[in-house]
Formats: structure tokens, C-alpha cells, sequence
């Protein structure tokens, strides 16, 4: 989906259902990737580019293979570096946002 007029985060939300399953829009050359989470989700890195983390509702904690921890919290932004291998997880409901250099959705 492309973007070409004004977003309502509070829609996009309301429409994902499962989480860690995310909703994908580009613009531009950003990648937007609104995404539900909950629980852990499994060690992986991103080779292609770095990924900027943005959470809307709630925390979202991520820790690293070099056993470095990071918490993001509501309104906060973080960057995970490209080829970083990492684990993300939250304790209940969150909402967050990556952006990302635009790529065809995968």
C-alpha cells in the first residue's frame, strides 16, 4: 500500500488483528511497518538496513546475543543497526512503528 494522503494510526491499529504480524505501507523511500506485539518473538537480524523502532502504546524490550539489553518505552525511538542479531519481546499489548528504507514488502 502506498501512502498519498494523511494516516490514522488509531484506524491502522484497530485493523491487525494477530500480533507480531505487521501491517506494511510505503512512501517515498521509507517503509512503514505498524505492527501488534506481545510475548517474544524469535533471535533475527536485518541485513539489507537498520531499522528505526518507534513504539506508540506500551514497551517493547529487546535483547542482543552480546547480552545487552535495551527497553523502549512509550514515545520513545530506537535504532537497531543493520546485521545485529536480536530478540525482541513485550510484556503485554504493544503498539509499535518501524521505519525503514523502502524495500518491496516481503
Amino acid at each position: 500500500m502506498k501512502i498519498d494522503n494523511v494516516l490514522n494510526l488509531e484506524n491502522i491499529f484497530s485493523q491487525i488483528k494477530e500480533y507480531w504480524q505487521p501491517h506494511f505501507i510505503s512512501s517515498h523511500q521509507f517503509g512503514f511497518r505498524f505492527v501488534k506485539v506481545d510475548g517474544d518473538y524469535g533471535w533475527h537480524n536485518h541485513l539489507e538496513t537498520d531499522k528505526v523502532i518507534f513504539v506508540l502504546y506500551g514497551n517493547l524490550h529487546i535483547d542482543f546475543r552480546s547480552q545487552e539489553k535495551v527497553s523502549i518505552h512509550q514515545g520513545e525511538i530506537y535504532v537497531v543497526p543493520k546485521g545485529i542479531e536480536h530478540k525482541p519481546h513485550a510484556c503485554s499489548e504493544s503498539h509499535i512503528v518501524i521505519i525503514e528504507i523502502s524495500q518491496e514488502e516481503k
